[in-house]
């Protein structure tokens, strides 16, 4: 028997502060993915994920939960704490844009999204350094709405709201290791790259699914 298993890397855009919770505005990326496979002779994986993403620990994550269901038959709770670990497999298990919230000092699901394809995305990665976004949290959970919408009025009235960069055809949220979140459409993407100086660009989806894992019987 050979069981594949294909984990996402994870995007977090921004963070909220409330009254002392700490909560996480984030979603899994469907273009890059860490592979495992299992079969009779072990294990072996393969990951295309960038670090921007989480690269490296999207890919120990993913060969942890794949020793876990082949050797127990099923994955337990595994979301135990607030580390980025923990938001990384949110992330996984759930699919969509999520905002998350600390409880109990772990992370849990507070909004989760289905995201439309209608308004594209794309990550920056910077050279000059920039703090990520800290909005409301329910700001974060309109920007769930946009996404499952593509209400592209809204992203504007959000953007100009919460005093982002923002243009006709794109609006700028600054993200997670020194990159930054372009929503665009038409020809917005190469308008915003004009006031970002750059050096990778990746033009992502948001991934609904997240953890994916198929299982092949092979007929010797």
């Amino acid at each position: 028997m050979l069981e594949v298993y294909s984990c996402p890397g994870v995007y977090i855009i921004g963070y909220y502060v409330h009254n002392g919770v700490t909560g996480y505005a984030s979603f899994p990326v469907l273009e890059y993915r860490a592979a495992v496979v299992h079969n009779s002779s072990g294990y072996r994986r393969w990951c295309r994920v960038p670090e921007v993403f989480g690269g490296r620990l999207v890919e120990q994550l993913c060969h942890e939960i794949a020793c876990r269901c082949t050797g127990k038959g099923r994955v337990e709770r595994v979301i135990q704490g607030n580390s980025l670990a923990d938001i990384i497999l949110l992330n996984w298990f759930y699919g969509g844009y999520i905002v998350s919230i600390t409880a109990n000092n772990r992370f849990e699901l507070l909004d989760l999204e289905i995201a439309s394809p209608s308004i594209r995305l794309a990550v920056i990665e910077r050279r000059d350094y920039v703090e990520p976004t800290k909005l409301e949290g329910f700001e974060w959970i309109i920007l769930g709405y946009i996404l499952r919408e593509g209400d592209w009025s809204m992203l504007t009235s959000f953007c100009k709201r919460n005093n982002l960069v923002y243009d006709r055809g794109y609006c700028i949220i600054n993200g997670w290791r020194n990159t930054s979140l372009i929503l665009y459409r038409e020809n917005g993407l190469e308008k915003a790259l004009e006031t970002i100086d750059h050096k990778e660009i990746y033009r992502i989806n948001i991934d609904n699914n997240g953890l994916r894992h198929t299982i092949r019987i092979e007929h010797q």
